[in-house]
């Protein structure tokens, strides 16, 4: 992208003068001036860039190509006992196992899309909302194993 042309005021350089000088800059930097003109573009071909920028600018970029993968069983990081049991869909819990997040679920977070409490369903294999169902203590602690799993998360 080219800078804009800023001509002189009155009293200061001629246009000739502020355009040879803009030449000498130019070629010190290695840029070449595109026309006779010390580097000045006519209107319209200015106007056709920008249009044309406009234009690519419109286009949205390529998704990302789809990939199938899946991660191998690991070993739980953390496991935390709750202080109060809880039974979720069925099955009760005494103990929450904590696993790495993945970097797309770290990006996620910082992106905004998904909340922390999503994060700590995702690192404990649990559904999405599931710390609603804990009692505040448990809750306070699932948060901070999370934090603990990924310290560069904002607090707050």
């Amino acid at each position: 992208m080219k800078p804009p042309v800023i001509l002189p005021d009155e009293g200061q350089l001629s246009e000739a003068e502020f355009m040879a000088l803009g030449a000498k800059i130019a070629a010190r930097s290695g840029a070449a001036p595109s026309s006779s003109e010390g580097g000045r573009q006519p209107r319209a071909s200015a106007q056709t860039s920008s249009a044309s920028r406009i234009e690519a600018a419109k286009e949205p970029p390529a998704p990302p190509p789809k990939i199938d993968a899946q991660l191998d069983e690991d070993e739980p990081l953390a496991r935390l006992r709750l202080v109060t049991p809880v039974t979720i869909d069925g099955t009760r819990h005494v103990w929450l196992e904590f696993r790495e997040p993945t970097f797309a679920s770290i990006g996620l977070v910082l992106s905004g899309r998904i909340s922390e409490p999503a994060l700590a369903a995702l690192v404990t294999g649990l559904p999405d909302g599931f710390l609603r169902h804990l009692r505040y203590t448990d809750a306070e602690r699932v948060m901070s194993f999370v934090h603990a799993l990924v310290p560069d998360l904002p607090k707050g």
